[in-house]
């Protein structure tokens, strides 16, 4: 398999207006995953070591977690008929667990420095290139990620506390975020329009890639975080495909 998206017969618009081409077919879920699964395999090690920065402050994570709620969950477990002991015991659970959440949202900016050089390197092997380990550790537009991360982060958790479905709607519209400003060079606001835009002309087809990428990054978690060190370059992989892909469509942002 070739090591780009298929560009349906023409190169990719690295301009920032729209191609001047006439629009080809969108490209298929099976395409998406098939390209990133083989990328993913060609270039394993360097994507795996791109995420040894968050498995460690994942695992370290969960293991304050089980830490922390095991001895209230144990201490739940025992009977009482005291309703003010319950109620201690709720306090205590859910105080713990927005701590740990918070903890996890703070420690999410700094990390998504790696996740900013997650997605470079994956727009590399996108263009044909080769990922190499130094970008790892690079901090080329590293202030912009991390400010743009907490604007999402923020944005999303407001979204979830005022109701489930808008946290989840903003991830779905936002996702090409980070791939247009660390491609196109652009502001956090203007990438978050962009991806937004982007998002909008091909609905249908980002909703399912966003469903995909949600499922392939759940199957991570399910292996003590570990698993999440392949499935997250693979989640990656194919949100820079769909990036890719759709923009030869003629509909750019």
């Amino acid at each position: 398999m070739s090591d780009q998206p298929p560009s349906h017969g023409t190169p990719y618009p690295y301009a920032y207006g729209p191609p001047s081409y006439a629009a080809p077919p969108p490209f298929r879920i099976p395409d998406a995953f098939g390209w990133s699964w083989d990328m993913l395999r060609v270039h394993l090690k360097v994507l795996l070591a791109a995420m040894i920065p968050t498995v460690v402050v994942g695992l370290v994570l969960y293991a304050m977690y089980f830490w922390r709620l095991v001895p209230i969950w144990i201490d739940m477990a025992e009977p009482t008929t005291s309703s003010t002991v319950q109620l201690d015991r709720f306090q205590d659970l859910w105080a713990t667990v927005g701590l740990l959440y918070a903890a996890a949202l703070v420690v999410a900016i700094p990390l998504s420095l790696f996740h900013g050089n997650l997605v470079r390197m994956c727009l590399l092997i996108a263009d044909g290139g080769t990922p190499s380990y130094r970008m790892i550790l690079s901090t080329r537009r590293a202030g912009r990620v991390m400010v743009t991360t907490a604007v999402l982060l923020v944005a999303g958790v407001l979204g979830t506390i005022l109701c489930l479905l808008p946290g989840i709607a903003f991830a779905a519209f936002s996702m090409f975020t980070l791939p247009l400003l660390l491609d196109r060079d652009l502001g956090t606001f203007a990438a978050i329009r962009g991806s937004f835009a982007l998002v909008r002309a091909h609905l249908g087809l980002c909703l399912l890639t966003f469903g995909l990428f949600i499922a392939v990054a759940y199957a991570g978690t399910m292996l003590c975080f570990v698993g999440i060190a392949a499935s997250m370059p693979l989640g990656t992989l194919i949100l820079v495909y769909a990036y890719r892909s759709l923009q030869v469509t003629g509909r750019t942002v």
